[in-house]
């Protein structure tokens, strides 16, 4: 029986979640609060992958996935590009949105492939140049000293530190097709969404005091 670690991921961002409740204020922003219901889809969407999984329901996973490579992919393009404040990155913000939200839906109705991989992998490049993007623009600010107590930077790295490792490992398993990567794979995700899970939790820990950056 193959190891499915990759199906308690939803504990950590179970976890993260609560962390952030307990550490969340009135004087928080629309985004930050927004961020918390995202993350309880993360979990709501898992944990229907889970049902399916266990009861056998293969044919209805891709559902879910499907849905979650959308919403999560744009939830983030607009959440970064929220933080940017210049006019270029709102260009850039509708830019990747428009191209994303099109090249999905086609990938959608048009390619005959059960998993979108090719939409979730165009998404997750456009996320993690505007990660870059956004980290490299906070990291020339004058206030560099406050950042490290900013939610929105620790959301990022946590982001960063999932998509730069875990997408050329996707791309390669998806285009050499290896049947014994299940396992290993299982343990990657687990591994990598703990350790974005713990860049979150500490940013709602050293944010509670400063509620934007």
């Amino acid at each position: 029986m193959q190891l499915n670690l990759a199906q308690y991921s939803f504990i950590l961002f179970l976890i993260s979640g609560f962390v952030g409740l307990f550490f969340n204020s009135k004087k928080r922003d629309i985004r930050e609060k927004l961020f918390l219901v995202f993350l309880f889809y993360t979990v709501f969407s898992e944990l229907i992958g889970v049902y399916l999984y266990h009861y056998k329901k293969f044919e209805l996973i891709p559902n879910p996935i499907n849905i979650y490579i959308y919403i999560s992919n744009l939830f983030y393009l607009l959440f970064i590009g929220s933080l940017l404040k210049s006019k270029l990155s709102i260009i850039i913000t509708g830019i990747f949105v428009g191209v994303f939200t099109l090249f999905y839906f086609y990938d959608y109705f048009y390619l005959n492939e059960i998993y979108k991989v090719k939409s979730y992998v165009l998404g997750t490049v456009f996320v993690l140049i505007f990660s870059t993007f956004y980290l490299v623009t906070v990291l020339k600010s004058p206030n560099i000293e406050s950042v490290s107590n900013s939610l929105y930077f620790w959301i990022i790295i946590g982001v960063l530190l999932f998509v730069a490792p875990f997408l050329p490992y996707f791309i390669y398993i998806n285009i050499f097709k290896d049947k014994n990567y299940y396992e290993l794979y299982s343990i990657i995700v687990f591994s990598l969404n703990l350790i974005m899970n713990l860049c979150y939790i500490i940013g709602f820990y050293r944010s509670r005091k400063n509620y934007s950056f």
